[in-house]
Formats: C-alpha cells, sequence, structure tokens
C-alpha cells in the first residue's frame, strides 16, 4: 500500500486516511479509512467531514473504497444524499456491529 497523491487537510488527518493499494484491478484502488465522531450522527463537524471527504474522492483517478466506524446507521448515511455526491454506495453487514447497531461498514 502506497501513500496517496490525495491531499487530507491536517485537521482531518486523525478523522481521514487515503492510500493506494495496487490490487484487485488494473491500476489499483484507493483506500479511504473515514473516522466521524461518536454519538453526533450528522452533526455539522461530521457533515463537514463528509464534505472533505467528497472533495477528496473528487480528485481521485480510479476506484475507491470508503471504510470505517462511521458512528451513525447507514440509512442515515444514505438519506444525507452523500453517496450520491460520491457517486457510491453502502456495503454493509447483516449483524450489528456495536450494541445492536450496525455502525461500522
Amino acid at each position: 500500500m502506497a501513500e496517496s497523491a490525495a491531499v487530507v487537510p491536517p485537521e482531518y488527518s486523525s478523522r481521514v486516511r487515503v492510500r493506494h493499494c495496487n490490487a484487485a484491478v488494473k491500476g489499483g484502488f484507493h483506500l479511504l479509512s473515514l473516522y466521524p465522531k461518536c454519538s453526533e450522527d450528522l452533526s455539522a463537524c461530521n457533515l463537514d467531514l463528509l464534505q472533505v471527504v467528497a472533495s477528496i474522492v473528487a480528485t481521485l483517478s480510479g476506484p475507491f473504497v470508503i471504510a470505517g466506524d462511521f458512528n451513525m446507521e447507514a440509512a442515515v448515511l444514505a438519506a444525507a444524499g452523500w453517496l450520491t455526491l460520491i457517486g457510491g454506495f453502502i456495503c454493509a453487514p447483516a449483524q450489528p456491529t456495536c450494541k445492536g447497531r450496525t455502525l461500522d461498514y
């Protein structure tokens, strides 16, 4: 796995990581790890973080995967319209990941 050319603003560097994986498909893919703030769902802070990630995704060339402890149910994230913005979809496990809820996907 190599450092990606994508630039993460310093104030978000503890919440977002971007790497390039030269595997699985020709040219590889970008892997982003995301960690929104706990117990805030779509707070202003988490919305800002999602906007930063959308801006990063817009600069990437090739496929990408975003994985993380989203700290919100997939339905909440989907309802925000963020998936349309980044051209993505959610692959979440069928079983809960934290205290009866699915927050990690």
